[in-house]
């Protein structure tokens, strides 16, 4: 776009809006899977455009007979590969991911490509006093008091410097608004993490706990959400119709219909198999059902992309969180669509960074400015000037 919870939003139009979305995963199969069916070759007709033109899609269904399924939430890793996405062997930097979003066109443009002064100031507040990890048996529930003991204290920090605060911030409306803003929203996520520990142990949970965990940190740096269930997407594979119906998008009010990021939430916190540590993640350490789903929102969500033809995108595991962009020129969107492969030697990249834990200190120091900048991006969108 996109893992929410009975939030507010603002009003914005709702014809012409830009969006963040967060994505129902369906059941994790922690097993890898295969598909049996074989890859068709196709031949590659279609040229490159400059501008964004796309196919006119059609709903002919069975021309062919079935090779994909037509929910997002049954794709598994095999059903990218037969129509040629892929995920790169290995992770990317953070900042270099940042950067090559950071750099496009659309962003330098729109003079979006740097978060203003006061975005770098509660970046550094935030830091200084959220300046603990939170560490305790997720499964099991030890740790629990500790947790909550390290929220009561933040909460009673903060509190106590609230005058020291308001003489640094409240210099005029513009920062007085936006600090207060960000105040509530950290406190907010703090209390609603100390109500959520208190109720760890409570029978029958689902993984709706982390949904809200997720929506409440994004709200820190400004990232607000809808409910995604207000529609569904759709595109043509050959002659297959996908459809995908998220749980969240974050909306960029802005008077041109594009996409942000695409979130998607995955039910269990353990989706995420086997040892690794940050030099040597891969995306074979993630569940193949979890990465045929991600990868399919994201061909999904392609037509309008802000960052095209980049479309960007977050794994929600847990309070794991993995950024991750798909590549895809015009034309190969375009054989997609028509055709329902791409003909090698050509496919479709699908880079990602590595897992950052945003309850980890170190972690969430790297997490920071990308949250806060997206965010900013978000929020200042009503400067979107058409390339």
């Amino acid at each position: 776009m996109s893992v929410l919870y009975n939030l507010t939003l603002r009003h914005v139009r709702t014809e012409n809006y830009s969006v963040l979305r967060l994505s129902q995963c369906g059941p994790v199969n922690m097993i890898n899977s295969s598909s049996s069916s074989s890859e068709t070759d196709i031949s590659l007709s279609s040229t490159r455009s400059k501008s964004r033109h796309f196919p006119k899609q059609t709903f002919n269904v069975g021309r062919h007979g079935r090779k994909c399924p037509n929910q997002a939430s049954d794709w598994t890793l095999d059903h990218l590969c037969k129509i040629g996405i892929e995920f790169d062997d290995h992770s990317m930097d953070l900042d270099k991911f940042m950067t090559t979003l950071k750099t496009r066109e659309i962003v330098v443009c729109n003079e979006l490509d740097k978060i203003p002064q006061i975005g770098h100031s509660l970046l550094e507040l935030t830091n200084k006093m959220w300046h603990f990890s939170y560490a305790f048996d997720k499964e099991k529930g030890n740790g629990i008091l500790g947790a909550k003991q390290k929220t009561e204290e933040a909460i009673e920090e903060f509190e106590d410097i609230e005058d020291e605060m308001e003489k640094i911030f409240c210099s005029d409306s513009s920062r007085r608004k936006l600090y207060f803003s960000w105040r509530k929203n950290l406190l907010d996520f703090w209390w609603y993490y100390h109500t959520l520990l208190t109720r760890w142990s409570k029978p029958l949970q689902t993984e709706g706990k982390y949904n809200q965990l997720f929506t409440a940190f994004s709200k820190i740096f400004r990232l607000y959400p809808e409910v995604g269930g207000a529609y569904s997407e759709s595109i043509i594979i050959g002659d297959m119709n996908v459809t995908g119906i998220p749980d969240i998008r974050f909306l960029t009010f802005a008077d041109k219909v594009l996409k942000l990021m695409i979130v998607t939430k995955v039910k269990q916190y353990d989706a995420i198999r086997g040892e690794y540590n940050p030099d040597t993640f891969t995306y074979h350490n993630v569940s193949r059902k979890v990465l045929g789903q991600h990868g399919i929102e994201l061909l999904l969500e392609a037509r309008d992309s802000y960052f095209f033809p980049y479309v960007v995108g977050v794994l929600c595991i847990g309070t794991k969180i993995i950024f991750t962009s798909m590549y895809i020129e015009m034309d190969i969107y375009n054989e997609i669509v028509e055709e329902g492969t791409v003909q090698p030697p050509n496919k479709v990249n699908i880079s990602y960074t590595r897992p950052y834990d945003y309850m980890d200190y170190s972690d969430r120091q790297a997490l920071m400015e990308p949250m806060f900048w997206f965010g900013f991006v978000q929020s200042n969108a009503y400067k979107y000037k058409a390339m």
